[in-house]
């Protein structure tokens, strides 16, 4: 029998990732678009901001079925 439940989580990874990517994407252009910017772009905060996308993600998908 195969690992459906594997291929399911690594699917749901993905997607999750993808949206990671995609949020931290933009910050990140919010943050170099702005005509004056007079901080510095600050990626670690950035990721911090989006650290939780893939763990919250994850742990609703197992608590709820």
């Amino acid at each position: 029998m195969e690992n459906r439940a594997g291929q399911l989580l690594a699917l749901l990874f993905e997607d999750l990732f993808k949206k990671f990517n995609t949020e931290l994407k933009k910050s990140i252009d919010q943050v170099l678009s702005k005509p004056n910017r007079v901080q510095q772009l600050d990626v670690a905060r950035l990721l911090e901001l989006q650290q939780n996308t893939i763990t919250n993600g994850l742990v609703h998908a197992i608590s709820t079925g």
